[in-house]
């Protein structure tokens, strides 16, 4: 189980859900879209002191919510197999 500010989740459940964060889509079930997962664990001395945050985006939440908010795009580059 992990304890979260709005619960506990069994872990098994969890291991092969996900919902957006961005959206409040099923991302799970969808074959045409990549899960991404954000996840942070926050030091000694932060006000989220050893708080872990977890989030997860469908690819059109990505693009279009999250890459919108910054000022300095990621590096991007292509990963050959």
């Amino acid at each position: 189980m992990i304890k979260l500010h709005n619960g506990t989740v069994p872990v098994t459940h969890r291991a092969f859900t996900y919902v957006c964060n961005g959206c409040e889509k099923d991302i799970s079930s969808r074959t045409d879209q990549e899960v991404i997962t954000i996840v942070h664990t926050f030091g000694y001395g932060s006000p989220k002191d050893l708080e872990r945050h977890e989030l997860h985006l469908c690819e059109e939440c990505y693009d279009g919510k999250l890459l919108q908010l910054l000022k300095i795009q990621p590096n991007i580059r292509e990963v050959l197999a």
